[in-house]
């Protein structure tokens, strides 16, 4: 086993350190719970090194993480397999073989998406985001088995197989006697214990000629795969129509603060907080795609906008998967290990199948509305997009963009709500740089003109619920 960088930034990582004691360790067989950090850790790093990827190098510094934790879980994966199913009674050896046969499965999937679909290709926005995808689906099963596993393998365990049989058990589990170094699982397992841990390992080994080698081991910091922020193409907002950029961009920015927000949740807590603001991304992007579809793409004879339209419909269902995961598993202290896991991967799922589908608008729909849809028509279609003509606060959607955009895209978007507003065209000079990585200065669209427009005064309002 290559050696292992430790870092304590993962929310994983800091769940498993809060949870775990040391009066957890009380049986030869409680070695599985320092196994089962150890992968844990290793899941935590291998989607560092994904964030990490570089758009335009290669995949090889991702490899190398995935491989490691890859190699650790397979052969865990198969010892248990061979070693410790064997001692379960039948009632509990159907259940217990389904989990690791379905981590495995999805293990080997991540394989083949590396090494078929990837192959030679350089790391692009999509391809970066569809594998992060897959990694932290892994780590959701994997982290579902060692729950299972914990709450009802080891006991049965611990209570009908003798000391002497658990030991001979971990031993299989820690040394692997067909490696060139049988111990290498050792350090690897010593690496993320604490000092206690170390010392009850320690303890547990001796007699064994493969013991832990402390002093090998090596931990870096998190800092070591620290990721560099991701700096944005430059487009400039020239058409009506690229107000789509702006709103994309912020659309982008309520995904990534629900994974954060759905990360940080506190276990034994309520998903109210999470419920806030998946609310407030799931209000825009139902109003952003019905508002597409009935005033952009309809007047396109092309198969793109019939895609466009089909990836909306797809959108709205996880849209709802994840409203209804959420209420269902609502509560005051509805929040364990597991549903902040599930949440997270619905969370995911939802991420990625959005940003791939506004890389897609703007790669295949916008350039033909540009060619083919007159400003005329496309300033109505940029009025339709930012001006909600049903909601009392008709300009709630500019509200909503004010914290994602730049002082530039601030001044260019009032200035195509008020040409809009007075069928002008508009002046050139009122263009300015697209989305960037620049953070917005604080300021408020006040838009005089968006209330001429929708026939109404701004009114304190909410803006509409989503109907999913």
């Amino acid at each position: 086993m290559g050696q292992l960088q430790r870092s304590d930034d993962s929310w994983e990582i800091r769940t498993m350190q809060t949870t775990m004691d040391s009066s957890q360790l009380l049986h030869p067989i409680d070695v599985m719970h320092l196994m089962h950090k150890a992968l844990r850790t290793e899941a935590a790093h291998v989607e560092e090194a994904v964030n990490a990827l570089e758009m335009g190098g290669s995949f090889k510094p991702f490899q190398r993480a995935f491989y490691r934790w890859a190699m650790a879980l397979g052969y865990h994966v198969e010892v248990e397999d061979h070693y410790v199913t064997t001692w379960f009674p039948e009632t509990l050896l159907t259940q217990a073989e389904a989990g690791p046969r379905h981590l495995m499965e999805r293990l080997e999937d991540l394989q083949t998406y590396l090494h078929v679909e990837l192959g030679r290709m350089i790391v692009i926005p999509r391809t970066q985001r569809q594998l992060r995808s897959k990694v932290i689906a892994l780590g959701i099963i994997q982290d579902d088995l060692f729950e299972a596993e914990e709450a009802c393998v080891l006991p049965v365990i611990r209570q009908h197989i003798s000391a002497a049989q658990q030991l001979e058990l971990i031993r299989r589990l820690l040394v692997d006697e067909e490696a060139e170094g049988p111990g290498d699982m050792l350090d690897w397992v010593a690496q993320d214990c604490t000092t206690t841990e170390r010392q009850w390992l320690a303890d547990l080994c001796t007699g064994h000629a493969s013991r832990p080698r402390w002093s090998s081991l090596r931990c870096g910091s998190a800092s070591s795969m620290r990721t560099e922020p991701m700096v944005e193409d430059s487009t400039t907002l020239k058409s009506p129509i690229d107000v789509m950029y702006p709103i994309h961009k912020a659309l982008r920015a309520e995904a990534a603060r629900a994974e954060e927000v759905v990360r940080a949740l506190d276990i034994g807590g309520s998903f109210q907080p999470f419920a806030q603001v998946f609310q407030r991304w799931a209000t825009a992007l139902e109003y952003h795609a019905v508002m597409e579809d009935g005033y952009m793409t309809a007047p396109l004879d092309r198969l793109s906008a019939r895609t466009n339209e089909a990836e909306h419909r797809h959108l709205t269902e996880l849209l709802a998967d994840l409203q209804i995961y959420v209420r269902e598993a609502g509560g005051p202290a509805a929040v364990t290990a597991r549903t902040r896991r599930h949440a997270l991967g619905k969370v995911v799922v939802l991420r990625v199948a959005q940003d791939d589908h506004l890389e897609e608008e703007e790669e295949r729909v916008l350039p033909v509305i540009r060619q083919q849809i007159s400003e005329t028509q496309q300033f109505d279609m940029a009025q339709r997009l930012l001006l909600d003509r049903e909601a009392q606060d008709a300009g709630w959607l500019l509200a909503w963009l004010t914290p994602h955009v730049t002082a530039t895209e601030r001044q260019w978007l009032a200035a195509l709500v008020g040409h809009a507003a007075s069928g002008l065209p508009m002046d050139s000079t009122s263009s300015g740089a697209a989305p960037s990585a620049e953070a917005p200065q604080p300021a408020t669209v006040t838009a005089p003109e968006a209330d001429a427009v929708a026939g109404e005064g701004r009114r304190a309002a909410a803006p509409r619920s989503c109907s999913t």
